[in-house]
């Protein structure tokens, strides 16, 4: 892991340095970003509940390819790495075994729990925006899709006696396809990420609360909401 993030901001480094060694009448413009998020589950069974403040951030360098001679439209492709973390009410632990156990939560059995992911990611862009030479406060528009890959997984649950961490749960789907839309002007621009894949495999369920209830199905998708910043 801790070979992958040196490669990764090697790769951030050299690609700012090449960004420095443009021409001034061949410039490029949002190639480094950082984005806080806030994350959302959706299209959910009504018996799954999202709780506490679900956070994360998506950090990255796409390439600025400019189609047009005032440089203003274009597309944009890169890599980034990405991690949200998930406060929920469904307990996912593992067995003395390795195989994956799923319940629902008494309101009163923990204190907090969640499940957080980290990708690695590909980025895709179509890219407008208002920009010259001169002027670094415009109006921008990018609409993308991005394909991600599961690079760690855990989750975790804290009650009154202890905290308990499960780590790397096959019931987790490895790859994960998304829409994205960054809008705004100047330094503030809104991140929207809809993920077409849900989080986790075809036919996983939890257990309810009571033997009478039906299978929880675990099948949702995320919405993530947030700021990107630009830093070069």
């Amino acid at each position: 892991m801790k070979n992958r993030i040196t490669l990764f901001l090697f790769f951030l480094i050299a690609s700012t340095s090449c960004v420095f060694a443009q021409k001034s009448n061949y410039y490029l413009e949002d190639q480094i970003f950082i984005s806080p998020t806030y994350n959302l589950i959706v299209n959910k069974s009504d018996s799954i509940s999202q709780g506490g403040f679900s956070n994360g951030f998506v950090v990255g360098y796409i390439r600025d390819i400019p189609l047009n001679e005032r440089r203003n439209f274009g597309l944009g492709i890169g890599i980034n790495y990405s991690i949200s973390h998930t406060y929920q009410n469904i307990r996912i632990a593992s067995d003395e075994f390795g195989d994956t156990e799923m319940d629902r939560l008494y309101t009163d059995e923990y204190i907090r729990n969640k499940f957080s992911v980290s990708y690695i990611e590909m980025p895709f862009e179509i890219r407008y925006r208002t920009s010259t030479i001169d002027d670094h406060t415009f109006f921008r528009a990018y609409l993308g899709f991005k394909l991600g890959y599961k690079l760690r997984q855990y989750s975790k649950i804290k009650t009154r006696i202890n905290e308990i961490a499960y780590y790397n749960q096959s019931e987790f789907n490895w790859w994960r396809y998304a829409l994205t839309l960054n809008v705004g002007y100047g330094t503030w621009n809104l991140f929207v990420m809809y993920s077409l894949s849900e989080v986790f495999k075809d036919d996983v369920y939890a257990d309810p609360i009571s033997p009478e209830s039906e299978l929880i199905p675990m099948n949702m998708n995320e919405l993530t909401i947030g700021l990107t910043f630009y830093l070069i």
